[in-house]
Formats: structure tokens, sequence, C-alpha cells
């Protein structure tokens, strides 16, 4: 259905991350700092080691933005366009 963003996110995949995340901890980090902090799901963005995360909740977006930006590791919270 569409807008469903458990859904997608279920969906969401990348064969790389077997790969990369295993040897790049600053990803591997952003990965399970997004899904601690509400993430409905997160991914690595093509061969890395851009990782994107999905949410529901702006505020739980901006509190991770700025925990990962903490770290040194630039964070933005985006929204999609129609």
């Amino acid at each position: 259905e569409l807008g469903d963003l458990a859904a997608m996110s279920d969906a969401m995949y990348n064969i790389f991350e077997s790969v990369v995340l295993p040897v790049h901890e600053v990803a591997a980090n952003a990965k399970s700092t997004m899904l601690k902090g509400g993430a409905i799901g997160a991914l690595m963005s093509g061969s890395g080691p851009s990782v994107v995360g999905i949410f529901a909740d702006e505020k739980a977006a901006q509190r991770v933005r700025d925990e990962i930006a903490q770290t040194g590791v630039a964070a933005f919270v985006c929204k999609p366009v129609n």
C-alpha cells in the first residue's frame, strides 16, 4: 500500500552490507544507532558508507541525527517530496 513505511522498510535490502558493515565501523554504528533510536528500518545506501533510516516520528529522527552528529559524522533529517 502506498505510504506503508513498515512494508517499505521490510523490503529494503542491500547485499553489500554483509561485506562492508563488518569492516566499516562508522556505517555499522550509524545503522545500529538508527534502529535503536526508533527507525522503522535502516539501510546502507549503495556500496556505502552512507546509511539511511526510515522514521515515522520526526522527533526521533532528530534525536538520532543529533546522536550521530555528536560522533563527528555528518547526519541529516530529510523529508520526501511527494
